[in-house]
């Protein structure tokens, strides 16, 4: 009996070393809900500031990006549509999971509007 109880004791003292125990960690609501509102705009200011630059450097005709700069100027207004479709829906979503709102955003995010939408004069 002293065995099972010196072993018992051993064990008690040795699990948490070993990553039995419940970890958990607890933000400050506010220096989260900062850290997503910096995050969220570090996203979308660049976004605005590639808008600009697509509108100075890109052309389209017939729906369609035109050389030289087709590739680059395609893939700039891709990720300007998944900035401004997409940031605002995981910062929620975030916060949701965080249980600092109750309202769930959709279980699907929302569309990414097609590159071609951002097309100067198109």
């Amino acid at each position: 009996m002293k065995k099972l109880l010196m072993v018992a004791g051993i064990l008690l003292l040795v699990m948490p070393l070993f990553g039995a125990n419940c970890n958990t960690v607890v933000r400050d609501e506010t220096v989260y809900r900062t850290e997503l509102n910096f995050l969220e705009q570090t996203s979308k200011q660049p976004a605005d500031k590639l808008v600009a630059w697509i509108n100075l450097h890109c052309k389209c005709a017939d729906g369609k990006w035109v050389e030289p700069q087709a590739v680059l100027c395609e893939a700039s207004a891709k990720l300007v549509q998944v900035i401004r479709a997409r940031v605002p829906y995981h910062k929620a979503m975030m916060l949701y999971n965080a249980s600092l709102t109750k309202k769930r955003p959709p279980k699907n995010p929302p569309e990414v509007p097609s590159s071609i939408d951002l097309c100067p004069g198109g």
